[in-house]
């Protein structure tokens, strides 16, 4: 390959990075909607002045949690796949409140709102990917 093939191709690799084109660079888990209540939140309490505006915010499992570190910490999370289809191919950024404690949580249980920015199907289980930022 040539020298002008190589700068070719990597701009058309960072092009299609920074567009609608997802590139898998994160982590991959799955996600689920909270049905619960957002709060009491083991971040913020009863606070929900920390919340972003869009109410995208996430409860992870155990392993992501890492012992409360990851409070307060945001993601990028992008739908990847699902029983029926159910990705929109959005990618969001979401915010870390809260823990889930027991071996059937998924990596991240997401808001409402957050859900169905990403997911066309509410009640689906989804397989995602995410990074932190």
């Amino acid at each position: 390959m040539s020298v002008m093939q190589i700068k070719f191709c990597s701009a058309l690799f960072i092009l299609l990075c920074f567009t609608s084109i997802k590139c898998g660079f994160g982590e991959f888990g799955t996600a689920s909607m909270n049905t619960d209540l957002y709060t009491p939140t083991a971040c913020y309490g009863n606070q929900v002045d920390y919340f972003p505006a869009n109410n995208f915010v996430a409860t992870v499992n155990e392993a992501i949690w890492n012992g409360g570190s990851m409070c307060g910490m945001r993601f990028k999370v992008a739908c990847l796949s699902g029983i029926n289809r159910p990705c929109k191919h959005e990618i969001i950024t979401v915010l870390v409140v809260d823990v889930c404690k027991g071996k059937h949580c998924p990596t991240f249980l997401l808001s409402y709102d957050a859900f169905t920015a990403i997911s066309m199907i509410k009640g689906a289980k989804i397989r995602i990917d995410f990074v932190m930022l």
